[in-house]
């Protein structure tokens, strides 16, 4: 699990420093990119497969996308980001694919 994105995201000015709205950073984390103490931009992650906001995909992120998959909740009912992260494969359909 991830609690921070430094090896992944390089800031280009060393006043510039992230902040994250969870301790585990999973689908729906708020990351806020703050110089001298003010959020200047803000971001939602979102990790393919985890839809449930824990930072790894299980079988707790499967039912929420069977339950995707099947109609039994909708793109509005769960909210852009964890949409998109059921989205695995990228062709704007949830399904077992």
């Amino acid at each position: 699990m991830l609690d921070n994105l430094d090896s992944f995201v390089e800031t280009s000015e060393d006043s510039l420093t992230l902040a994250y709205s969870t301790e585990t950073i999973g689908t729906g984390t708020i990351v806020n990119v703050v110089r001298n103490g003010e959020v200047i931009d803000a971001y939602t992650a979102v990790l393919f497969g985890d839809v449930n906001n824990d930072g790894i995909y299980d079988g707790t992120d499967a039912i929420i996308v069977n339950c995707l998959a099947n109609g039994l909740l909708s793109r509005e009912q769960v909210g852009e980001a964890v949409y998109m992260a059921a989205d695995c494969n990228h062709d704007d359909v949830i399904d077992s694919f």
